[in-house]
């Protein structure tokens, strides 16, 4: 069983989160709840949890505030928010678990079967000290990008393409380097798409940032600045187009 606390401002959040996991997680016990940071940061040093539902936005601070009271951590971390969407860009972009209210039970059980199975302390204080930076420095934003050997935070930036591989993506560096990761290639699309980044075919995401020209010939293709040339499917010319005048360089 994971000795779980809930950290929520709300009354009727805080009940309706502890119904949920009494009802779905069975691998969970509730063994307190918190209504503010000041409150979560007692209450954790007292219960020492393996587990805390983590609310972001809190009248005394945020659920990120809490941590730096705390860290390095000792437990997983799962937040909860409203809204705020740099919180949860940062943190999807540090590959961290969060749900948005109000809670669903489907989302609420997969997200502990994960954190279950990712039982990793010293990874997890890596991508919440991370997150923490960002926090403090927004337009820091990094991706968080785990190998067997080691875990890379990388600005988009950096990353002049993304290329599928099975299940596998490689990732192509400005330096010139190559990372292979064991994630499909969706998973960076539904990532970084909203960060300049664009789908021209199944197996290739690009850095608009880094394309220099659009042949027409042979079917069409991308050339980008270090003279690579990428495929572009057919269905995605107009959105080439779309996407340029969309780009925030």
């Amino acid at each position: 069983m994971l000795r779980t606390i809930i950290v929520d401002d709300e009354k009727d959040a805080r009940i309706n989160t502890l119904n949920i996991v009494n009802s779905v997680c069975k691998n969970l016990k509730v063994v307190a709840t918190a209504e503010n940071v000041k409150d979560g940061v007692q209450k954790i040093k007292e219960f020492n949890p393996d587990l805390v539902l983590l609310d972001v936005d809190m009248p005394d601070g945020s659920g990120f505030d809490l941590l730096h009271q705390l860290m390095p951590v000792s437990f997983m971390v799962i937040f909860i928010t409203a809204y705020s969407e740099h919180a949860v860009k940062a943190i999807k972009f540090n590959a961290l678990d969060y749900i948005v209210k109000p809670l669903d039970e489907e989302e609420l059980l997969l997200a502990v079967n994960k954190a279950e199975v990712n039982q990793q302390e010293k990874l997890q204080n890596i991508k919440l000290q991370n997150l923490l930076n960002v926090i403090d420095k927004p337009d820091e934003l990094r991706v968080a990008v785990a190998t067997a050997d080691n875990i890379y935070f990388i600005s988009p930036d950096e990353i002049i393409r993304i290329e599928a591989d099975a299940n596998y993506s490689h990732i192509h560096l400005t330096d010139n380097s190559k990372i292979m990761v064991s994630k499909p290639l969706k998973e960076y699309a539904d990532l970084l798409e909203d960060n300049n980044f664009f789908r021209s075919h199944q197996s290739h995401l690009v850095n608009l940032k880094y394309i220099k020209k659009y042949n027409k010939r042979d079917g069409g293709s991308i050339i980008l600045t270090n003279k690579e040339m990428i495929p572009i499917s057919t269905r995605k010319r107009d959105k080439l187009m779309e996407a340029f005048k969309n780009y925030k360089g």
